[in-house]
């Protein structure tokens, strides 16, 4: 799991990208939720001012989005390599609704094939 949520490298196709986004969505609630609970639970029993809750909630709330951010991002760049693209393909997720539809579509190519040419 590791791998697919956090590595660049390699080629996914349509299940596994499913998969990772809903792993990455899945983890990233876990890690707020787990993050939010010692967080709150620490500055309300150290006598935080709601002002220093606020900022702490900010700061934790930058570090679990730019987790999610992440994982998106590595599951997106595989799936833009099993379509025989480069992963900066992947700022197409930019435009609304195409940018998914695209990486959705089983464009897949065969491991190996994209690198022949006919001669």
């Amino acid at each position: 799991m590791s791998q697919l949520l956090f590595s660049m490298d390699g080629r996914i196709g349509v299940k596994q990208f499913w998969v990772g986004l809903a792993s990455g969505l899945a983890s990233s609630f876990c890690l707020a939720v787990v993050v939010g609970l010692v967080m709150g639970v620490g500055l309300i029993a150290m006598g935080a001012s709601p002002a220093q809750q606020d900022t702490a909630a900010y700061v934790c709330g930058g570090i679990v989005a730019v987790y999610a951010a992440y994982t998106q991002l590595a599951v997106t760049v595989k799936r833009c390599h099993d379509q025989g693209r480069s992963g900066w393909w992947c700022l197409l997720m930019l435009v609304p609704f195409v940018g998914l539809v695209w990486l959705v579509l089983d464009l897949g190519t065969q491991p190996g094939k994209q690198d022949r040419t006919p001669r």
